[in-house]
């Protein structure tokens, strides 16, 4: 019975957000993610780099980009897009005096169904063991000066709704900073 309300209330809370949203005019319908085989490129994670381009250039980090050919992906693109802003800006800012950001998108090579992972690491401070099993709790945080603690916990329910999953991590053949790693199921395995 507490699984029928639970979906009934989500149901509830979906509609009602899809109605607030329309009215806003922000609903997305979804689309074919970019990251796809046939372009070779991600647009979503470069547009995101290129909004904190400037930023990362002035506190001396480099950004490294390995994109490998993945199937394509079916979401929403500007959720998407919130997901790998909010990730970006975590790695940037975890990295006060330079360093490495990567972004790493490559096609998932296990059993598991078809799709890509999307990585996103620093050579920051890493992740303390006390706070990684926290992480994606809301309103939980480890910076000082900025943030809500929110950001993690809305990219877990994007990466969620998308039928995926994020796990955090460290860099450890780096030596040290965090990952974050988003596997997203590709689209043929979502119509099956």
């Amino acid at each position: 019975m507490a699984s029928r309300t639970s979906g009934n209330s989500r149901s509830n809370h979906l509609a009602s957000f899809a109605l607030v949203a329309a009215l806003l005019g922000v609903l997305t319908v979804p689309v074919a993610v970019a990251l796809s085989r046939q372009t070779g490129r991600v647009h979503l994670l470069d547009a995101a780099w290129s909004i904190f381009e400037g930023k990362a250039e002035a506190r001396g980090i480099v950004m490294v980009r390995r994109y490998g050919a993945v199937p394509d992906i079916l979401g929403s693109a500007s959720e998407m897009q919130q997901v790998f802003l909010n990730l970006i800006s975590n790695a940037i800012d975890a990295m006060p005096k330079g360093g490495q950001l990567t972004l790493v998108v490559e096609p998932a090579m296990s059993t598991e169904a078809p799709g890509a992972w999307v990585r996103v690491g620093d050579t920051g401070a890493g992740l303390a063991p006390e706070a990684r099993s926290r992480l994606f709790e809301p309103f939980f945080t480890t910076k000082t000066d900025v943030g809500t603690g929110l950001g993690l916990w809305i990219v877990q329910q994007i990466v969620t709704e998308h039928r995926g999953r994020i796990e955090a991590g460290s860099e450890a053949a780096s030596g040290g900073g965090a990952v974050f790693s988003i596997f997203l199921p590709a689209a043929e395995a979502l119509a099956a």
